[in-house]
């Protein structure tokens, strides 16, 4: 999800990237949501999580009909995979690998934003390549407490083809978001997998849990900038009477920033940031 080079503005136009992936997922299929007991995908600001796993998150579009001239949404053989879908898939994922603060933000304007720590890290190298896709560890806590993040989740981060407006197959980038394995207080034994891998010993990808409808789809807008969003209704969250969540990113060089909110049944808001999203800037280790 990157930006092209310079910081991540303060305030970020997000309706452009939602009406370029309207066009880019008119032809994606999600699946369904087989994790329908979850609660949803975590927001960034932990006040959206009145327990360590609260809501957040992103839908999953309705699967279109079948149309038998449309591009299929799976890879093409490494060989035939185009050299320059490679390279974006890889700018990709070395741009969301790395630790992020939001502690400028916060000191900004403390009313609205907390200060976050945010890690993600490669994991499961050898279940990793341009066609499997690549996974990540993801930690998310309060710089206070980053002892007890609020937030752990593995992403999964694939290509996808789907028609553009002339019925060309053009990628997507996707990043599915997966529950580990055990009740709040047991994922708590992950902590710190972001720089120790050992610690995720005897989690494999059959493990996890899938949080159907939160993936990200995510275009490449523009040399080193992604943008994305969910797409639908289709993660559910039960906070503050919401019925279903939304996440929009933004990412490049310097950072990424992050919008989650919470809808009811009439599609007004009810949780989450009103003055925009999370800015997180790329830092060292904090």
């Amino acid at each position: 999800m990157p930006y092209a080079g310079g910081m991540i503005p303060t305030t970020p136009s997000f309706a452009r990237p939602v009406a370029v992936l309207a066009l880019l997922v008119a032809s994606l299929a999600l699946p369904a949501a087989s994790a329908s007991a979850q609660t949803g995908e975590p927001s960034s600001d932990p006040r959206s999580h009145p327990t360590k796993d609260a809501p957040s998150g992103s839908p999953a579009a309705v699967p279109p009909a079948e149309d038998a001239n449309a591009p299929k949404n799976d890879l093409s053989p490494r060989e035939e995979m185009p050299k320059e879908t490679r390279s974006n898939l890889q700018e990709l994922v070395d741009l969301m690998v790395g630790s992020f603060s939001s502690e400028k933000q916060h000191q900004e304007d403390s009313e609205n934003f907390f200060d976050i720590r945010l890690h993600m890290a490669p994991i499961w190298k050898d279940l990793s390549s341009d066609e499997k896709g690549y996974w990540l560890y993801v930690e998310q806590a309060v710089a206070a407490a980053q002892e007890r993040p609020y937030r752990q989740r593995i992403y999964h981060v694939t290509v996808e083809y789907v028609a553009d407006q002339s019925g060309s197959a053009m990628p997507v980038f996707k990043s599915a978001v997966y529950l580990l394995p055990g009740t709040p207080p047991e994922v708590l034994q992950f902590t710190g997998a972001w720089k120790d891998e050992k610690k995720l010993a005897g989690v494999t990808p059959d493990k996890l849990i899938l949080r159907d409808g939160c993936t990200v789809v995510m275009s490449r807008t523009a040399e080193g900038r992604f943008e994305g969003a969910t797409v639908g209704k289709g993660c559910p969250s039960e906070r503050g009477g919401a019925k279903y969540a939304t996440a929009e990113v933004h990412v490049n060089k310097d950072g990424l920033q992050t919008w989650d909110r919470g809808y009811n049944e009439k599609d007004e808001q009810v949780w989450g940031a009103e003055k925009g999203g999370y800015r997180f800037e790329r830092v060292e280790g904090k």
